[in-house]
């Protein structure tokens, strides 16, 4: 049996005499690999193959030595030889010890790193190799902080790959890759301000140059990284201000030929949103603006993660007025996709962030608040809203996302004015489904297994989940989404006791 992650799981042989084989016959060839004549690179490609599709059965104490001869053979002049080399490193990132965790870890890794990343950079200062990208990435997210002394250096060489995929075609894979590693450079590096002026030096004006272009391929990929240095450095450069500006004030940026920018764009704006609202306060009508038009435009995640950023960014006194505003266009929605899509509802990245932005405002300003607001769009209207959502609350994803609605619907349970039997009842079927469905990954989170070589798609947004933004509001400090439930529960059955005797305790 063979599977990505692991390699061959299942073998017919004893795993002694493979261990023999490869030690008496493979290490070996592999030290005399420097010959790099034709027949000889076809047999280490072999040897290294070999290595790749077995390497579960190899000795945990073999890794280290074996990684550091797999990286020596990255500079191979055989493409092949190389590829493979890379590959096998960055799966061996998924051998793990008896603690259920990689034997590759910062431990291991630290005294070695510096050989292996040698090479490594050589050979994609060379070619754009997709496995070398993918290893790189490894070892970052292994090092972590670890990595920041070799800042200035992995800075330099981040702005040769940004500038070589501005000059010239370049694999849409390796581009994606390169992006999640300068985003997961910058995120190891947000406690340095030091470290993060060191890559905002080298790497922003090919970002902004990205931007001014308006390449195609790469400008989604350049606003999100760029949110990474708004969010992250202590003081910005006029450039981003003058960015910000452009970007909620230009028409054009929100049509629907823009498609695959606009998530990119909404995420720069929301960092800009959390570092400066102050500067923003004056721009809240263009914000809701520019949520009315992506929310029509149906890019539904990216539309309520605004909505959420700036809910959870300003005061209620400053936001109400323009939460009518948002709130009528929200039912708008609603309302055209019941009358005129084939499914009769809407979709479920709407639902989840209906839902969530519901939950975090009740959970900020109450339901009272929440409610008096939405009856000036018209009476009544959030309930009407939850009747119409309340069967896709077990839909909703993320760890702290489902804390969040769990939280605002216990509360919303214990009693609101108008609250019906039917309302009821289909909200705390939707909380204890979403409950018992366990708890899930955080938004944002890089869960793949395998670092995706898909061909990816011109004019289609990518997300780079290294620059994932999470909302700023940090919620109650819970225990967990059951003791949420089940303490409303509770405190809802002693209302409805109190009230039971308060009317028939004196009989």
């Amino acid at each position: 049996q063979y599977t990505l992650r692991a390699g061959a799981t299942v073998i017919t042989v004893k795993v002694e005499e493979l261990q023999e084989l490869i030690k008496t016959i493979i290490f070996p060839e592999l030290e005399k690999a420097d010959d790099m004549s034709k027949e000889s690179s076809f047999i280490t490609a072999a040897y290294i193959k070999y290595l790749f599709f077995f390497r579960s059965h190899l000795p945990h104490s073999w890794i280290m030595q074996i990684v550091c001869r797999l990286a020596a053979l990255m500079k191979h002049p055989n493409k092949v030889v190389s590829s493979y080399a890379c590959a096998s490193v960055e799966r061996f990132f998924f051998i793990q010890g008896p603690d259920k965790k990689s034997v590759m870890n910062k431990e291991a890794l630290g005294p070695v790193v510096g050989n292996i990343l040698e090479p490594l950079c050589i050979l994609l200062k060379s070619q754009q190799n997709l496995y070398g990208i993918k290893s790189l990435y490894r070892i970052l997210q292994s090092m972590g902080p670890d990595l920041n002394p070799l800042a200035p250096t992995m800075a330099q060489m981040y702005a040769f790959y940004l500038d070589t995929a501005i000059a010239q075609a370049v694999n849409q894979s390796f581009n994606y890759m390169l992006f999640e590693c300068i985003g997961l450079a910058i995120k190891h590096a947000r406690e340095s301000n030091e470290t993060l002026t060191v890559y905002e030096n080298q790497i922003c004006p090919s970002l902004f140059n990205i931007v001014s272009k308006n390449i195609p391929e790469l400008i989604s990929y350049a606003f999100q990284v760029l949110s990474m240095f708004v969010l992250y450095k202590k003081e910005l450069s006029p450039n981003y201000e003058t960015l910000m500006t452009s970007i909620i004030t230009t028409k054009q940026n929100w049509d629907s030929s823009m498609r695959y920018l606009i998530p990119g764009m909404i995420q720069f704006a929301r960092a800009y949103i959390i570092k400066s609202k102050a500067s923003l306060a004056s721009s809240l009508k263009t914000l809701f603006e520019v949520f009315y038009q992506v929310l029509l435009l149906k890019i539904d995640e990216s539309a309520f993660a605004l909505l959420i950023t700036i809910a959870t960014t300003f005061p209620f006194d400053q936001l109400k007025d323009h939460l009518v505003g948002g709130i009528n266009c929200i039912c708008k929605r609603i309302q055209y996709d019941k009358l005129n899509t084939v499914q009769k509802q809407v979709p479920l990245p709407f639902s989840r962030g209906l839902l969530y932005f519901l939950s975090i405002c009740v959970n900020i300003y109450g339901f009272a608040a929440l409610q008096e607001t939405a009856n000036k769009v018209q009476p009544n209207v959030l309930l009407m809203m939850l009747n119409s959502e309340m069967g896709k609350i077990k839909h909703v994803e993320g760890i702290k996302q489902r804390k969040e609605v769990v939280t605002a619907f216990s509360k919303i349970l214990y009693g609101i004015d108008g609250m019906t039997p039917e309302l009821f009842k289909g909200i705390l079927e939707g909380v204890v489904q979403l409950v018992d469905t366990g708890i899930r990954r955080p938004l944002g989170a890089f869960e793949s297994e395998d670092l995706s070589d898909d061909n990816m798609q011109r004019n289609k947004h990518q997300q780079i989940y290294s620059t994932f933004i999470e909302d700023t509001y940090k919620g109650e400090e819970t225990i967990n989404e059951k003791t949420i439930l089940l303490k409303s529960l509770l405190d809802l059955g002693n209302k409805i006791h109190a009230s039971v005797f308060a009317r028939y305790g004196g009989l």
